[in-house]
């Protein structure tokens, strides 16, 4: 069995998730208020070195993921409260995959209950900002395939474990 070292799972993350954070900085004269979407950078930060602190268990304890939902829920609500309607700077909308590689961390650590519900609430607040096209425009799709994927991965990855270990038993 190949087995990946978990730091190098955990430094790709970090740096995938700190490219959500560029994209924000890049954008931070967008918004009315820079001072909003650097609180939901701020926590988007937080929730993410939480999420992957090396020492962490695999499974992610229920107090993580139910602050990690809270994120997904906060995050949204203060980028977009300070964005003007109308055609959008390039990356404004940097939450959207912030929240999604969040869920998908939240995912593979095996809370994907709490992944989807993220997605779900992703997804109805883009709709209520956006409308049903900002689904696809802001990446909202991509976001719930990363979660799928992973939750695909976590449920696979489980079951192989599981087969493995029968079989040595059997052996």
């Amino acid at each position: 069995m190949i087995v990946v070292p978990r730091s190098i799972v955990l430094g790709l993350a970090a740096l995938f998730s700190a490219y959500h954070v560029v994209l924000a900085l890049v954008a931070i004269s967008a918004p009315a208020d820079p001072a909003v979407t650097l609180v939901a950078v701020a926590l988007y930060l937080v929730a993410t070195l939480m999420s992957l602190w090396p020492t962490s268990p695999t499974v992610m304890p229920v107090w993580l993921a139910s602050f990690n939902l809270a994120v997904a829920t906060v995050v949204p609500v203060l980028v977009t409260s300070q964005l003007a309607p109308g055609p959008l700077v390039p990356f404004t909308t940097w939450h959207v995959a912030a929240v999604g590689t969040l869920m998908t961390i939240t995912s593979a650590r095996r809370r994907q209950g709490f992944a989807w519900s993220g997605i779900v609430i992703l997804a109805v607040q883009t709709v209520l900002w956006g409308g049903p096209a900002g689904l696809v425009a802001y990446g909202v799709t991509g976001s719930a395939l990363w979660v799928a994927v992973s939750h695909v991965l976590a449920h696979a990855l489980a079951k192989a474990a599981r087969d493995a270990r029968q079989f040595h038993r059997a052996e």
